[in-house]
């Protein structure tokens, strides 16, 4: 019983440290995907004058 508490424990910090990482990858496309936008507009701002 007490093996299969520690085994459950150390899956769960295993999916909790998995889905931190996720979730800083996420943070990172999401301000490349920001930035390209960013740039993209000030482009056509360039662009039109």
């Amino acid at each position: 019983m007490a093996i299969e508490r520690e085994e459950t424990g150390a899956l769960r910090d295993a999916v909790a440290h998995a889905l931190s990482i996720a979730d800083e990858r996420l943070n990172h496309l999401i301000g490349a995907l920001l930035a390209q936008c960013l740039d993209e507009l000030d482009r056509q701002k360039f662009l039109t004058g």
